[in-house]
């Protein structure tokens, strides 16, 4: 959340499974796809929020269906905008953001990648399927101690890459750039979280949703 919550992202939409992510102060957490639909996702498009954060009460595979729509429609709507997309343990999701044609991942394709940011966090690499980490520019790693998760962290780093993942501290994380094929940075330690909360003046941009019918969506 810190790396979505830099003063540069905008906005944030967050897949939030296990109702662990309070919203900054001008934030907003929903708990049905109704409510997400009917007042979070407006508030985010009039600009009058800064985060719009799900707890899919109404069940995991309708809610992630209907969020991932508001997504889609979200960064296709505003394709300028500086945004910053977030699911959080991805893997209870099992195999719901594999098919091609389901809406996040048609955002994740559709969207502007220099504008627009997707984090899906998890305990191991399986978590995340294939064709996501395809289109994937950075991992990020904190430590990690089973034998199979390290080799297959170093099968898509290096070797030194993944022993130096085996020792990180506490709070400590490594990232790699998928793109180049190299680290990005050394360690970087928890003091060096900081993230400015404060609330960025809103732009005048507002727009209307093209209407979402949460008696249609993907499923």
């Amino acid at each position: 959340m810190n790396q979505a919550r830099q003063p540069h992202i905008r906005q944030r939409l967050i897949f939030d499974i296990r109702n662990n992510i309070a919203p900054r102060g001008d934030g907003i957490k929903v708990f049905s796809a109704e409510e997400l639909i009917e007042t979070g996702y407006p508030l985010l498009l009039q600009d009058e929020v800064s985060e719009v954060i799900y707890v899919p009460k109404d069940g995991i595979v309708y809610g992630f269906s209907a969020w991932s729509t508001v997504v889609q429609e979200y960064v296709e709507l505003f394709r300028s905008r500086r945004a910053a997309v977030v699911i959080d343990e991805a893997g209870i999701l099992d195999k719901q953001i594999e098919p091609m044609d389901h809406p996040i991942q048609l955002a994740m394709r559709n969207c502007r990648r220099d504008r627009t940011d997707f984090y899906f966090t998890c305990h191991q690499p399986k978590h995340i399927p294939t064709n996501t980490r395809a289109i994937s520019d950075f991992l990020i790693f904190f430590h990690c101690s089973q034998e199979h998760d390290l080799r297959v962290i170093a099968e898509r780093t290096s070797d030194a890459f993944a022993a130096k993942v085996a020792r990180l501290a506490p709070y400590h994380f490594l990232i790699w750039n998928d793109f180049k094929g190299e680290p990005v940075a050394v360690a970087v330690e928890p003091h060096a979280w900081h993230v400015d909360l404060e609330a960025r003046p809103a732009e005048p941009a507002p727009a209307r949703s093209r209407g979402i019918d949460v008696g249609n969506l993907w499923l």
